[in-house]
């Protein structure tokens, strides 16, 4: 799965939800052009999870993409 970097994971659980920067957003959307239910890998440099992508915004509002930690 692809990688994007979060600043902070910890402490962090299964289930629980973060945001992407809008940089590391905009490549996943529209580079990669992912979507919902895509599977990701989400890191910290501490700490790495799978995660799910559970919303991915628009372009034209700048919005953060959301995922679920696993």
């Amino acid at each position: 799965p692809h990688r994007f970097h979060h600043p902070s994971l910890l402490p962090a659980r299964p289930g629980e939800e973060v945001s992407l920067a809008d940089s590391e957003s905009r490549h996943l959307r529209d580079v990669l052009r992912l979507g919902a239910g895509s599977a990701v890998v989400v890191f910290d440099g501490a700490a790495a999870w799978i995660a799910t992508v559970i919303s991915t915004g628009t372009p034209e509002s700048g919005g953060a993409v959301r995922l679920r930690l696993e």
